[in-house]
């Protein structure tokens, strides 16, 4: 508690910034609050309509962020909740306050986002019901034969169809890579014109 305080109390005298997130004990009490009360008042169903129109052409019309901004937002370490605010709430709650499901929902979200599957779910369920020597299972001899198959058809079209996926991945890496180094010369060419 006062760890965090005196942490951000020292960077905000060193002149550095801070920034973090509101977490999830402060937000959802309000956001619940104002559902409510679009809910219950006629004209603020059509604002919050007219608002998140605006907001969806803001989205396709902003600027694309420039490489540069890019590189320094890959550098940035992984945000938590804003020190700043968790000091003030364990000052008003006198020590009571309790972060650490914040922090432990903070890493499981992280892990989920990374999450990549290594089967589809089909062969997934396959593997589920395939009999094992623990002992039998609800399946027919017919419906194993089927699944197996449909489990060696899909094991199959993904090695066919491997160094395909693979060849795309490398297309939209070089894309990505020559879209960073022309908007790199195009800040470049921008800088020098100042």
């Amino acid at each position: 508690g006062s760890l965090a305080a005196a942490a951000a109390a020292s960077s905000a005298a060193a002149g550095s910034s801070v920034y973090g997130h509101f977490p999830g004990f402060v937000l959802d009490p309000l956001i619940e609050h104002l559902k409510d009360l679009v809910e219950s008042k006629q004209d603020l169903c059509g604002m919050v309509r007219s608002l998140e129109n605006a907001y969806k052409l803001y989205l396709k019309t902003r600027p694309a962020a420039s490489a540069e901004s890019v590189k320094r937002a890959r550098i940035l370490p992984a945000d938590g909740p804003h020190p700043l605010l968790l000091a003030r709430l364990q000052q008003q709650s006198a020590g009571q306050l309790d972060i650490s499901h914040e922090v432990s929902l903070a890493e499981f979200t992280a892990k989920l986002k990374a999450f990549r599957p290594t089967a589809t779910v089909l062969e997934a369920e396959i593997a589920k019901v395939r009999p094992s020597h623990a002992g039998p299972t609800m399946q027919t001899e017919l419906e194993a034969a089927v699944k197996y198959k449909s489990n060696d058809i899909m094991s199959k079209k993904r090695a066919a169809h491997a160094h395909i996926i693979e060849k795309e991945r490398q297309k939209r890496r070089l894309a990505e890579q020559q879209q960073q180094q022309q908007q790199v010369g195009e800040d470049d060419e921008a800088d020098l014109d100042h």
